[in-house]
């Protein structure tokens, strides 16, 4: 925190020579106009969180290509803008192949999580619906809190025109609201929800710091972002047959990053039936045969190409979830996982088990009255195409800046981990998790 006072140009010295404490402050001063920026874009919360953490590790990797280090927090928008564009295409194209698959009815949302769901509802209809070249300066406003001059120096454009645009964009986000039948301090008060929660710093240094940065790279950006570029591929394949995958060459060992390395941003696999709640006897069966599975295609894959090597485990961290022991529990709708196997399924079946967590604290609150604090759980997924997924035994650990110190709670957290339910991966998968609760009474 003695860091947060320091310029950019500083910061960004010491990140170039490997300092984390540096690079955290970095994160604190830049993450929430960079969610800005990707919400802009996305008009998806999570899906913004993602797209930020993927930009942070991006940057922590080619920090040393920044041109002009007094513009870092331009560069930083523009990374984080670049990625969002990439990910709205991407989904564009799936939306396209899956244009015949009728949306699932609406569901009731409960009463004590009916006023936030609504706000989170409007934020993105009323984003979705303004101009482009206002959506930005709007949202680095409501959401950073940045000035006129913050602004202009984030967008890398004269105070004049953000003057401009966010005169036109008030008049523009007055006339939505009104049809919508709501005001600005409403949509004030829904933006305040996209300001990344306290775990989204912590987890971010863990996603971007298990290298050291890179020197500067010759090859294109669009090279840099292999995950996000498989992806596409991924998706058109899984519409349109063997023919594209086959057109760019993919295989199931070029979707993972290097062994040790972290992955932001999962690539999304094409969708495959989800199976049945596998019971914890047979856990052990199911592990033998997913590894067994791992093997012979790792042995395949080295008779086709010595080089070639068993899927190396990546590491998920997220920014996690705030939970309260006196909250609702999530509605089936709100629980229910995405059929395709990634990151965002990895989110669904941690919320699935919500109510089982929010248990395991009210009964330590009766024990201990006002405990409060932060646990995470750590779990590594292991799953083969055709064969299924399966959690190892989940360790659950105490938040070192705000333990609970509470080992009865922490089995308990571990024991409902244990239960996570994930879609039938369509590759081999190794997988490291973790994944914060953030409690309080």
């Amino acid at each position: 925190m003695e860091l947060d006072g320091t310029d950019d140009v500083e910061l960004f010295r010491r990140v170039g020579g490997g300092d984390i404490d540096a690079f955290a402050a970095l994160v604190r001063r830049h993450q929430a106009a960079m969610v800005a920026v990707a919400f802009a874009i996305t008009c998806d919360r999570d899906q913004a969180l993602d797209l930020t953490q993927e930009a942070f590790v991006k940057a922590w990797q080619r920090i040393r290509e920044v041109r002009d280090p007094a513009r870092l927090g331009a560069w930083l928008c523009g990374v984080v803008r670049f990625l969002a564009r990439d990910q709205r295409r991407l989904d564009r194209r799936r939306a396209a192949l899956r244009a015949e698959v009728p949306p699932p009815p609406p569901t009731a949302t409960p009463l004590a999580r009916a006023l936030t769901a609504e706000d989170e509802r409007l934020l993105s209809q009323v984003v979705r619906e303004l101009p482009a070249t206002l959506r930005e300066p709007l949202l680095l406003h409501h959401v950073a809190g940045c000035s006129v001059a913050q602004i202009a120096a984030a967008l890398a454009v004269g105070e004049d025109a953000i003057r401009q645009r966010l005169s036109r964009g008030r008049a523009a986000l007055r006339e939505l609201l009104a049809r919508h039948g709501a005001d600005e301090p409403r949509f004030a008060r829904a933006a305040l929800a996209l300001v990344p929660p306290t775990m989204f710093t912590p987890a971010t240094l863990r996603a971007a710091t298990t290298q050291a940065p890179a020197g500067a790279a010759k090859e294109s950006f669009m090279a840099a972002h292999p995950i996000l570029t498989i992806a596409a591929v991924v998706a058109v394949a899984a519409g349109g047959g063997a023919l594209a995958a086959a057109r760019h060459g993919t295989s199931s060992s070029s979707t993972a990053a290097p062994a040790g390395a972290t992955a932001a941003s999962p690539v999304e696999i094409a969708d495959a039936p989800a199976p049945t709640a596998t019971p914890r006897d047979d856990r052990a069966a199911l592990r033998d045969a997913i590894r067994t599975a791992r093997a012979r295609a790792a042995a395949r894959a080295a008779t086709a190409a010595p080089t070639a090597a068993d899927a190396p485990t990546l590491t998920y961290d997220f920014a996690g979830e705030a939970l309260r022991a006196d909250a609702a529990p999530p509605t089936a709708a709100d629980a229910a996982a995405p059929t395709t196997f990634g990151k965002a399924a990895i989110r669904a079946a941690f919320r699935a088990i919500q109510p089982a967590v929010r248990a395991c604290y009210q009964a330590a609150l009766a024990r201990t009255p006002g405990l409060t604090g932060t646990l995470t759980v750590q779990v590594r997924l292991e799953g083969a195409a055709g064969v299924g997924i399966v959690a190892d035994e989940p360790e659950v650990h105490d938040d070192p800046a705000a333990p609970i110190g509470d080992a009865a709670l922490a089995a308990c957290v571990g024991t409902a981990a244990a239960s996570l339910e994930l879609p039938m991966p369509a590759e081999d998968v190794a997988v490291v998790v973790h994944y914060p609760y953030q409690l309080a009474p």
